[in-house]
């Protein structure tokens, strides 16, 4: 036994030239006390099986456990003889006897304890695992010996030793048979695999502790030096390894030195450092004793082909480099991914263009494989909006009859499709104004098809039937002038008039007190989140819209002398110190939620960065941020143009802004309208002689 000892750990310390014989019958490694016929050494298993003979109560042929008058017996008929049990001193039961007491009594299996030492690892007084070299040991002290994994090469603990050929192997090697966990119903390596319940390891069922580290009842995961952690705390230190501040390598820390301070696990006396078998990096074993990182690398090489000579070049490359490849490995996995499409794509051998990417609309993977190959020039740069509406009203062009096509299509196409492109080259297009765009169209549509059941054409509607037409139907008819306008100039129509909607005055403000108090809780609430507090105070403070405040970069904040301004209209605005630093701290820490957005940022660095990697945050969606906060952005705009319009003339409320000058006008007409008009119109008013005398 003390030989077999010997040479274990002299293998285990790297020593080439010691070689631990295997047994002659089984070829395992275990110490051989014993002797075949051929004088072959052989373990204790073996001898056993050699020399079974015919159980006397049960008729197999079994490894001998014991012989009595009537012959041999087997170790299960002799454990389960009611003659060789006694009734338990704690339980009571009649179980077979696994000690006694210094007084003798019996005590069974279960209710019997292993006397209690001292550990020489965390020094408490507990039942004792093993008696190793350095002294007792406790069972949650205690690490299995290792040795070299015949599969990945690493220095671990063998869970399937060699046999017929087969390497010793670990258990990252040797995860167990795979087969449908009866709790998640999903095709994973499991255990109590010869049950009718096999469960996998996420599944078992674990004793529930206090993490060492959360301080949480959880199921533990592993027992560290630093006591039980569970599965969140297990990962979260693994997946983040830091410098060790006693030997100075970066490694999980997963004990605690005599100062309480976190530290490795070899500086506690506890070889735990979950290297790489592939680039020797310690913490992050995702897979087979490799980190995620080197598992993503291969994953992408399977998947999308090698790196080198191939159009997705830089995507492979900006998806290996991203800071958390775990979730790059969870997105390729999931079925409905872009990971997912852009792989059936070259599979079947297409070319990944936007027109391909186009023909799955309403795929929400598409919009995001399509944003990640334009950031990282893949794919040409597109305004989403103009195509958004090409393939639209190439849809809706095919669902109008003919004869009517005829008419609307030079319209949309010449028309609306124009002014559009022509927007989105100075401008800028939003979703409103794409809105509006295919409401001018189906209004239209709509138009022509009433006309043509009321089996009038075109040249021969007359102002009262277009007055018929919109009264029967909602407001929005309105937005069929343009229309009326571009037949009227190609001659297809007489000269009708759609009256003008009369604009509603504004009605939606905060009042003083409530302003102030919203402007002061965005500059000095830390509880707001930081993207809620600056996009909020620019709107209290300019009415700037969402839409604007969404597309700010960081060259729209500039500092000259020690001042800060921002550009939102021609000329740049002085910010007051608190925004400033406010918007400072925003610039700083944003990011964006878009892994490969982070991974390669863009030379344009977005103040209120979205979901998709290189693109700011969609207005609507900044809009609502601000809503669940508690700002209502409409009534903020509101107070604030009124505000700022009781001060400052129209054009420069026009140039500071960046707004219309119709709109400044009409501004600071609602804020200084005198009353002259509703005097003269009441001059002849017999009510008014009260005021008079």
């Amino acid at each position: 036994m003390a030989m077999f000892r010997l040479l274990t750990e002299l293998e285990s310390a790297g020593c080439t030239e010691v070689v631990v014989p295997l047994c002659a019958s089984c070829e395992k490694r275990r110490v051989l006390r014993f002797t075949d016929g051929e004088g072959a050494r052989i373990c204790q298993m073996c001898k056993a099986r050699a020399t079974a003979l015919p159980c006397s109560r049960c008729g197999k042929t079994a490894p001998v456990n014991a012989r009595d008058t009537g012959g041999v017996i087997c170790r299960i008929c002799y454990g389960s003889d009611p003659a060789r049990h006694e009734a338990c001193t704690i339980c009571g039961r009649a179980r077979r006897v696994a000690n006694r007491g210094p007084d003798g009594k019996p005590f069974c299996a279960n209710c019997y304890s292993r006397p209690k030492r001292k550990c020489v690892q965390c020094g408490d007084m507990r039942s004792v695992k093993a008696n190793t070299t350095a002294g007792p040991t406790c069972s949650r002290c205690y690490v299995h010996p290792r040795r070299l994994c015949g599969s990945c090469g690493c220095i671990r603990r063998i869970k399937t030793r060699a046999r017929d050929g087969q390497p010793d192997l670990c258990s990252n090697c040797d995860p167990g048979p795979v087969m449908t966990c009866s709790a998640c119903r999903r095709e994973r390596p499991c255990l109590r695999a010869t049950t009718d319940t096999p469960v996998c390891r996420s599944c078992r069922d674990r004793p529930q502790r206090t993490c060492a580290r959360c301080g949480r009842q959880r199921p533990t995961t592993a027992w560290w030096p630093i006591g039980p952690v569970c599965d969140g705390c297990y990962r979260y230190i693994c997946v983040n390894p830091a410098e060790c501040v006693t030997c100075g390598e970066r490694r999980p820390l997963i004990g605690i030195d005599e100062q309480q301070r976190q530290v490795c696990g070899p500086c506690v006396g506890v070889d735990l450092t979950y290297p790489c078998s592939t680039c020797g990096n310690a913490g992050d074993i995702y897979r087979n004793g490799e980190c995620a990182r080197c598992v993503l690398r291969d994953q992408l090489h399977e998947q999308f082909g090698p790196t080198e000579g191939t159009p997705l070049r830089p995507l492979i490359s900006a998806l290996a480099a991203v800071e958390t490849p775990r979730s790059v490995l969870l997105w390729m996995r999931r079925e409905n991914s872009g990971a997912t499409m852009l792989r059936d794509l070259l599979i079947s051998g297409y070319s990944v263009t936007h027109e391909l990417l186009d023909t799955f609309p309403g795929r929400q993977a598409a919009v995001h494989l399509r944003q990640l190959l334009v950031h990282v020039a893949v794919l040409p740069e597109r305004d989403e909006h103009v195509a958004g509406m090409e393939r639209w009203l190439q849809n809706y062009l095919t669902t109008v009859a003919a004869q009517r096509r005829s008419i609307l299509q030079p319209y949309a196409q010449w028309v609306v499709l124009r002014r559009v492109r022509h927007q989105a080259s100075t401008r800028g297009n939003t979703t409103s104004t794409i809105k509006y765009a295919r409401t001018q169209v189906s209004v239209a549509h709509t138009f022509l098809a009433w006309i043509e059941g009321q089996g009038l054409s075109l040249a021969e509607v007359r102002q009262p039937h277009l007055d018929q037409w919109l009264a029967a139907g909602a407001s929005t008819r309105c937005n069929l002038r343009d229309f009326l306008r571009w037949a009227r100039r190609c001659r297809l129509i007489a000269d009708l008039q759609v009256p003008w909607r009369p604009d509603g005055e504004p009605s939606n403000f905060l009042d003083e007190d409530e302003h102030l108090a919203l402007l002061h809780r965005c500059v000095h609430d830390s509880g707001l989140p930081l993207d809620v507090r600056s996009a909020g105070a620019l709107t209290l403070l300019y009415g700037m819209p969402v839409t604007r405040i969404a597309q700010l970069v960081h060259e729209d904040i500039q500092v000259r002398e020690g001042n800060a301004y921002i550009q939102i209209g021609r000329h740049p605005l002085l910010l007051p110190p608190a925004l400033a630093r406010l918007l400072n701290e925003q610039m700083e820490k944003a990011t964006s939620r878009s892994l490969v957005g982070r991974a390669t940022p863009r030379a344009a660095s977005w103040i209120f960065p979205g979901a998709l990697a290189g693109r700011p945050i969609d207005g609507p969606k900044l809009s609502g941020r601000l809503l669940r906060h508690g700002i209502d952005v409409r009534a903020s705009r509101n107070t604030a143009l009124m505000a700022l319009a009781s001060d400052l003339p129209a054009p420069i409320l026009s140039e500071m802004l960046g707004i219309h000058i119709n709109t400044a006008v009409e501004w600071v007409g609602h804020v200084k309208r005198d009353w002259a008009a509703y005097l003269a119109a009441r001059g002849g008013d017999d009510d008014l002689d009260i005021f008079r005398a």
